[in-house]
């Protein structure tokens, strides 16, 4: 385990944890280690709250050993604290990816399906949870969502430059929230991604 984490914690830039081994891709890839992620993006959290969190599917015990399992990958960390009755958790790093370069191997291409699969099910369910509850936003907030798709025609090249552009517009705001100069009335905004080609059999249906 301490050659994952070795080899894992070689490609963090700032907290953005950089996956290039697909042993480590397909620990993480684990449902209840992906809902555990996401339930610690909103703040720290015990492994009962963990466990209660949607999608979690795991007791409080198996929680925990999930937790311990992701602070040894480095994804996690303990809060210090005097109480050692109740054991919070955080997360270690603002982010994780699997770089370009690191999915010329066959190995990471595979390994990334998976987390891929449990990613693209977390989203959803974000997704569907404001699609849900967008009666009960300020209408501004309902009127600034917005929901787009398009369909061009790019080489694999272009895909990759569109990804790092919208990488660099998100960026400044990024940036703003980790030093703390945000301005007032902002909320929590989910932006996501997703740029890939269309399926040849749907393409040949659409012809």
């Amino acid at each position: 385990m301490k050659d994952l984490k070795d080899n894992f914690l070689k490609m963090a830039f700032r907290s953005q944890m950089e996956m290039t081994d697909p042993k480590v891709i397909r620990a993480v890839a684990h449902p209840t280690r992906m809902a555990i992620l996401a339930c610690l993006a909103d703040g720290p959290a015990t492994a009962t709250e963990c466990s209660q969190a949607a999608a979690a599917d795991g007791s409080p015990s198996s929680c925990s050993y999930h937790l311990r399992t992701l602070a040894k990958l480095g994804f996690v960390e303990e809060v210090p604290s005097d109480d050692r009755r109740e054991r919070r958790w955080r997360l270690a790093i603002e982010d994780m990816g699997i770089p370009k370069s690191a999915q010329d191997s066959t190995d990471v291409l595979d390994a990334s399906r998976s987390w891929g699969q449990q990613w693209v099910a977390i989203e959803q369910r974000v997704l569907a949870h404001y699609l849900a509850t967008q009666g009960s936003e300020p209408k501004e907030w309902q009127k600034a969502a917005t929901f787009t798709s398009s369909e061009v025609d790019l080489t694999p090249a272009e895909l990759i430059e569109l990804g790092e552009q919208v990488s660099a517009l998100l960026e400044p705001y990024v940036e703003r929230q980790r030093n703390g100069s945000t301005p007032r009335r902002v909320r929590p905004v989910r932006v996501v991604l997703t740029a890939f080609p269309r399926p040849a059999d749907a393409a040949r249906r659409r012809g």
